[in-house]
């Protein structure tokens, strides 16, 4: 019994004293991080004009001090700091009247067990981000945006191989070359899920090598539709490869491909950054067994949409809408006779002749999509079209496209049953009404 005692009070000193051991190491971790923190408050300006947008900033580091009552020298109590484990974890400076560069060699980038960095909406006076931010390997979370940072996005960046979620938004003078951006990608494919890169600049991103098909570039700028600030979830080109562990070469595994039967019958591009025109002799007018493209909400800078569209034969839906095509629709569309469904909508500038519309309408005879075209059998069931008693009595066409003059002979005109007819929101080419 007594030697179980003994035991047991062995156990209980061992314990005790491990937990001493344990807070003295941390002390010493946690001092040392208290005092890299106050290093950084010492270096860094103040300036109530740096954080002008929000109404709830504060200057947090000025309260910060080593020596005070209360436990005001214990780092863990300060704005904006959040520790765990005997180290600072998370460091929340957003709106925070901070002033002027940050150096590669400040005393931040020592904070090796960050995991949170915000630095949002602060003035770094259209500095570079300070290339120490690659020391901190452990970091999740990194928010830079509306910062006035500027120039090249250091390479070092790539680096923080844990990161889930990058902002850099709202710093029009930023950009990131291709190949930092596609370490970046590569690197935290594994983990990276949100990724804010709205009015940056135009940086743009060249990824032909990547996405092996030529002409493409990626693009990290997205242009401003009216919303204060966009996130996209990452889903793009630039995670492809041909060479990898895991079946990354295969390509039916990559994002956005569908494959059935050992072909590719699906690609989904839309919102992937796609920036520039694409070439009628582009590789991927050569996967003619596709079935679904959806290259749409991307940046073809007003080009044309390739010729080459009309190789694929066996196309049920196309969707490039909002896309930035203009021009003249190619005659080669038509000869998609499988369509069932074809978005041409959102490009303002973009045009189909009448006799093109015709061979695409006469060639894809039971068209289920835009809405109003579907020419199959009964005119009574066709969009836009309302029957009563056998006749024709309303006709719908508004926003349907018309474009040209109609003639005074139209055989429009002699549905003289019709009660109601809306042309509303189509071009006439400046024509007069037809008598």
């Amino acid at each position: 019994m007594a030697k179980t005692v003994q035991v047991f009070i062995l156990i209980l000193v061992l314990h005790v004293l491990e937990s001493a051991l344990a807070n003295k190491f941390s002390s010493l971790s946690l001092a040392d991080d208290c005092s890299l923190l106050f290093q950084f408050k010492v270096s860094v300006s103040i300036n109530k004009s740096a954080s002008i947008y929000d109404s709830r900033a504060c200057p947090k580091v000025a309260s910060w001090n080593l020596n005070g009552s209360d436990g005001a020298g214990n780092c863990c109590l300060w704005d904006g700091v959040e520790c765990r484990l005997g180290h600072a974890i998370g460091l929340d400076l957003s709106s925070s009247f901070l002033y002027g560069p940050i150096s590669s060699n400040n005393s931040l980038f020592n904070l090796i067990h960050l995991r949170t960095l915000n630095l949002a909406n602060n003035d770094f006076r259209s500095s570079q981000i300070p290339s120490g931010i690659g020391r901190l390997s452990q970091l999740i979370n990194l928010n830079l945006s509306n910062s006035f940072f500027s120039g090249e996005v250091p390479k070092q960046i790539s680096h923080l191989g844990n990161l889930v979620s990058l902002d850099l938004t709202e710093n029009y003078k930023l950009t990131l070359h291709g190949s930092d951006f596609q370490n970046l990608v590569q690197n935290t494919s594994e983990t990276l899920r949100e990724l804010g890169v709205f009015k940056t600049g135009y940086p743009k991103i060249r990824i032909s090598e990547i996405f092996r098909i030529p002409d493409f570039t990626i693009r990290i700028c997205i242009r401003n539709f009216g919303y204060p600030k966009f996130r996209i979830r990452i889903r793009i080109v630039a995670s492809w490869n041909l060479n990898g562990s895991d079946g990354a070469g295969n390509c039916c595994l990559w994002d956005g491909v569908e494959c059935r039967l050992g072909h590719v019958i699906g690609l989904d591009l839309s919102s992937s950054f796609l920036y520039g025109p694409i070439s009628s002799n582009n590789s991927m007018f050569n996967l003619i067994h596709l079935r679904t493209l959806n290259p749409a909400n991307n940046d073809f800078r007003s080009s044309q949409i390739p010729s080459g569209i009309g190789r694929l034969s066996q196309l049920i839906n196309l969707n490039p809408s909002n896309s930035f095509f203009s021009g003249e629709v190619p005659k080669q569309i038509s000869h998609l006779r499988n369509l069932v469904s074809l978005d041409l909508t959102e490009n303002y500038k973009l045009t189909l002749q009448g006799s093109d519309f015709q061979n695409l309408v006469q060639n894809t005879s039971c068209f289920m999509e835009p809405q109003w075209i579907r020419w199959c059998g009964n005119c009574c069931l066709w969009d836009g079209v309302e029957c009563r008693l056998g006749h024709v009595i309303g006709l719908d066409l508004s926003s349907s496209f018309l474009y040209d003059p109609i003639s005074s002979n139209n055989s429009l005109f002699n549905l003289i049953h019709l009660r109601t007819l809306n042309l509303a929101n189509n071009d006439f080419r400046s024509s007069q009404i037809p008598s």
